[in-house]
């Protein structure tokens, strides 16, 4: 029976259904960050965007927290996980005026981050 369930992970894997790795302790998930809706969440650090800038260039939190961030400002960004120039695909979202959206992280590590839309904005989350 365990041997049919490693191989049936080990095909989900291979196929790209899961984002995991298989290690000797069995499957790890390797997603990192995941949207969570803010309301009914407490955020552990909000960040504002207002006049073009992310109000804080560096958060600390620990794993399984909550990150919020609210734009204030009258135009549209993004928080987009990498460099401008290397964006990583381990989050995207996008914020219009006046909304807030907020991401879980979920294993320790640095996450730089940008405004796709305005390339002078960029700061970071650094789980630990």
């Amino acid at each position: 029976m365990i041997i049919k369930a490693m191989t049936f992970a080990i095909l989900l894997i291979i196929s790209g259904c899961v984002d995991a790795k298989l290690s000797s302790e069995g499957l790890i998930s390797t997603t990192t960050v995941t949207e969570v809706s803010c309301s009914g969440v407490v955020a552990n650090e909000t960040i504002n965007i207002q006049a073009y800038t992310f109000s804080s260039g560096s958060v600390a939190i620990f794993d399984e927290q909550v990150v919020k961030w609210k734009n204030l400002d009258p135009v549209t960004h993004s928080v987009t996980s990498g460099l401008l120039s290397l964006p990583d695909g381990k989050f995207n979202i996008t914020l219009q005026p006046n909304t807030e959206r907020c991401l879980r992280f979920i294993n320790s590590g640095a996450f730089t981050y940008f405004c796709k839309f305005h390339s002078n904005m960029t700061a970071e989350v650094i789980v630990q």
